[in-house]
């Protein structure tokens, strides 16, 4: 792979490395030192705290009129330009995401508030629309288009029955998205497609759903907290390494916690221990008042159909 000098240089610079991660500190500290930067956080605190959208004036308003939205977008642009021409190989401190022809950048954030800036590279609409599917979370949005325009499709869950909206987002258009019962996709774009998303996560979220817009099939579901996340992680991979003494703490997790997390914990229980996750498996399917009864005791009937010997287990448990 061929390596620019510029490149090269710097990466013999230890010195001169250390300088241009410090510029671009310096750069995004006196980006949230900016009064309006300053303004627009404390509003982000309010929001976050619960506060209606209309209770925050700065954000609300920054989020419905274009013209303050790009103001506010630029500033933050010619900040990053001014690093770029001091420091051409810097790369700024911003919280980034990029992947499949899309990146963003929070420009600010307060607790589970937050304001991105979304770009994306032109897209085609695809022909084969059979297995697009709609993302449902439990996050609020309000999202103010730039510049460029899209095709969109708008999705409305109403009483667990999908409603499907096609319609254009272009510059100066405005969407507003309540938590689980609305998403969107993007089916097509222009080149420079932009938008300032204000988004706030829900305190007590709900399971994230991926439902296909052909028929209204959920494809997947996952816990919409970022904790029942990691936790989900670390169970699938310390079942994949087969790491037995993780059983127990996988049982302490089977009885608390969210209903999706605990049925992850049953099924790497079964995966690396089929005494003790059967054990618990028979224990939820004999609580009537818990949540996952129904769908322990199918389970259980279905292993011990495949499975008779199941039933030694069983009774072990209860000797009664």
């Amino acid at each position: 792979m061929r390596m620019s000098d510029q490149l090269v240089a710097l990466r013999d610079d230890p010195a001169r490395q250390e300088a241009v991660k410090s510029a671009a500190m310096s750069m995004r500290n006196a980006w949230a030192a900016r009064p309006r930067v300053q303004v627009l956080t404390a509003a982000l605190a309010k929001y976050a705290r619960g506060a209606a959208i209309e209770a925050c004036e700065d954000l609300a308003e920054l989020v419905s009129v274009q013209d303050i939205a790009r103001s506010f977008v630029e500033e933050w642009i010619a900040q990053v330009v001014a690093l770029l021409e001091e420091h051409p190989l810097a790369r700024h401190e911003f919280e980034s995401r990029s992947g499949g022809g899309v990146s963003s950048v929070t420009l600010a954030s307060s607790g589970r508030s937050r304001l991105d800036l979304i770009v994306s590279c032109a897209k085609d609409e695809d022909c084969d629309q059979q297995s697009l599917a709609l993302q449902f979370a439990s996050v609020e949005r309000h999202e103010i288009c730039l510049s460029g325009s899209a095709e969109i499709l708008v999705g409305r869950l109403e009483r667990d029955r999908l409603e499907i909206e096609r319609r254009s987002f272009a510059a100066e258009d405005r969407l507003e998205f309540a938590a689980d019962t609305m998403a969107k996709s993007v089916l097509s774009c222009s080149p420079g497609f932009a938008v300032l998303r204000l988004s706030r996560n829900c305190t007590d979220p709900s399971p994230t759903r991926d439902i296909r817009v052909s028929d209204g099939a959920l494809l997947h579901q996952s816990s919409g907290d970022m904790s029942d996340s990691r936790s989900e992680i670390a169970m699938a991979l310390l079942a994949r390494m087969r790491r037995r003494d993780a059983v127990p703490a996988m049982m302490a997790l089977a009885e608390r916690g969210s209903d999706h997390l605990r049925w992850e914990a049953v099924r790497n229980c079964l995966a690396l221990d089929v005494r003790q996750g059967f054990q618990v498996l028979a224990g939820i399917a004999a609580s009537a008042d818990d949540p996952l009864c129904a769908p322990a005791w199918a389970l259980r009937a279905q292993l011990i159909e495949h499975h008779p010997q199941l039933l030694e287990l069983e009774t072990q448990t209860c000797p009664a």
